[in-house]
């Protein structure tokens, strides 16, 4: 398994702050006392000698031997779309998408990025179809591909045939991009739901290795050696995003580490965060989402029975990373409903609704083992 812990600290002291804890303590409970921080500090930059790489002089290149154009105005609206969409400026994603396909028709990056706004603005049919026209007018297009298989009803395909239709839909993309490690999480997970844990294990830790800073590859790897029976193995990543990565994630990794048998877990556990005060918690199966312009209302059904909460505009949230659509392109609006969530809420004096939440997840379950493979000897 991949070990590292660039950036955890960090981001650990940033989200505390956003969930309102006070700037001077959060830096105190990440990075320690401010006195040893300093004076760490000062050691490191009286250091004679640093960490360095070399990196070799590359070839000398001739200014006739670099080929280059212009870009064309649609295929400079089409960049400009794809960066705001990935910085979360979707009305001028959209504007300079729009513009792109109105300056060329024919440009396939910019219906891929047409694509992506739609599908963050929940209009999946009209999303499938910017990607089937982005695919259609370059078969480079692995993102469109993907995008245009994970929309289609083979995602949920159940049968024999299907789930083959299924993966070579998404093989097309691997032929593409070999390293586009998303399409590795849903083959693991279809191979999964055929009981073929072996193969399914191979791809999670592809996935794994070309994007280990996701803590959620490491997650799906550690579900499916559970599911092998490699109990400790399972442990040990929970253990390793428990104390690398925070919330949601953390969470995550607590949920796993829950799962392995206590007689299997390593003598060290997922260090302990205190709980809040005042804080409930409730997880359930989203029933339906519906937002406004500062917040949003979460229905979750628990039992049979149906919760509201209320998600201001400053709650905290996050996704599993093994949902195909990917962080640059989530919002808990759209394609949430049937997903697990898990919700930390202050109860409400207002009776008509549960609480105002405080944090949730929304949790991507693996699908179960059919029913001839749970009963038979699980792979070594």
């Amino acid at each position: 398994m991949h070990r590292r812990s660039g950036g955890a600290r960090l981001k650990k002291f940033y989200i505390a702050t956003q969930q309102g804890v006070e700037q001077k303590k959060a830096f105190q409970d990440t990075f320690g006392d401010f006195k040893h921080v300093q004076e760490d500090f000062d050691q490191y930059v009286r250091l004679f000698a640093f960490h360095a790489a070399v990196v070799p002089r590359p070839p000398k290149l001739e200014d006739k031997e670099l080929v280059t154009r212009s870009l064309t105005v649609a295929e400079t609206e089409a960049e400009l779309s794809s960066f705001y969409a990935t910085t979360k400026q979707w009305k001028l994603a959209r504007e300079f998408g729009e513009s792109a396909v109105k300056n060329d028709a024919k440009l396939a990056l910019a219906h891929q990025d047409m694509g992506f706004i739609c599908l963050q603005e929940g209009k999946d049919e009209e999303a499938a179809r910017e990607f089937s026209q982005a695919v259609a007018l370059d078969n480079r297009m692995y993102r469109a591909q993907f995008a245009k298989t994970m929309l289609s009803p083979l995602s949920h395909a159940t049968t024999p045939d299907d789930q083959m239709t299924y993966r070579l839909a998404l093989l097309k993309a691997l032929d593409i991009n070999p390293q586009f490690a998303p399409v590795y999480v849903e083959l693991a997970k279809l191979y999964l739901a055929q009981g073929e844990l072996n193969q399914a294990l191979k791809l999670a830790l592809k996935a794994e290795k070309l994007e280990p800073w996701r803590a959620g590859y490491h997650l799906l790897t550690g579900q499916i050696l559970l599911r092998q029976d490699q109990a400790a193995d399972a442990a040990n990543d929970a253990v390793y995003v428990a104390d690398h990565w925070t919330s949601p994630d953390r969470d995550e990794a607590i949920e796993l580490w829950n799962l392995v048998p206590a007689g299997k877990r390593p003598p060290q556990g997922p260090a302990e965060i205190a709980e809040k005060r005042d804080v409930n918690r409730v997880e359930g199966i989203v029933n339906s989402v519906t937002c406004h312009e500062d917040d949003m209302t979460l229905t979750l059904e628990q039992g049979g029975q149906p919760l509201s909460f209320r998600v201001q505009h400053n709650a905290a949230g996050g996704f599993s990373d093994t949902l195909w659509f990917g962080e640059d392109h989530f919002t808990p609006c759209y394609h949430t409903i049937g997903l697990r969530a898990v919700v930390q809420y202050k109860p409400a004096a207002d009776k008509s609704y549960a609480g105002d939440v405080v944090f949730f997840g929304f949790r991507d379950d693996l699908p179960p083992a059919p029913a001839s493979a749970a009963t038979a000897s699980p792979a070594k």
